[in-house]
């Protein structure tokens, strides 16, 4: 719930903060460097995966001069990159989305069609449809 003028934040939602935190930390990178010899930026994330993204796969960045990416920044929660040579900040987790092209492959493998799809379809159909989402008051 977000926080109105006026009015102190609730213990709840205080409490709700700090899970969204902690589960944003948890996801986060724990390290970041510059790699010359392959021109990319290493992301270690808390989870111990590796990323290694190429620099020319990241907007300004990519037209960068190596120096001014050789100073980056890590967010305390691990969230965000920054470039302050180049004022460039950017999420870690965009980057990861960016540089294995998550949204496209989500984008084909929704639009897949095949028949037990499209025969679950027919079926969720003479059920009524898909259930309406119910909007908290």
């Amino acid at each position: 719930m977000a926080h109105v003028k006026g009015q102190e934040p609730t213990d709840d939602e205080i409490a709700a903060a700090r899970t969204r935190g902690k589960s944003e930390a948890a996801s986060g990178a724990s390290s970041v460097r510059y790699d010359r010899r392959r021109d990319a930026i290493i992301l270690t994330m808390q989870s111990g995966a590796i990323a290694t993204i190429p620099r020319a796969l990241i907007p300004v960045v990519a037209f960068a001069e190596p120096a001014a990416v050789v100073e980056l920044e890590l967010s305390p929660l691990g969230t965000s990159l920054r470039f302050p040579r180049l004022d460039a900040d950017f999420a870690v987790q965009g980057l990861i989305r960016r540089a294995f092209d998550v949204n496209q492959a989500n984008r084909i493998a929704g639009a897949t069609k095949s028949p037990a799809r499209a025969a679950a379809s027919r079926q969720n159909g003479r059920k009524g449809g898909r259930p309406r989402t119910k909007t908290p008051i």
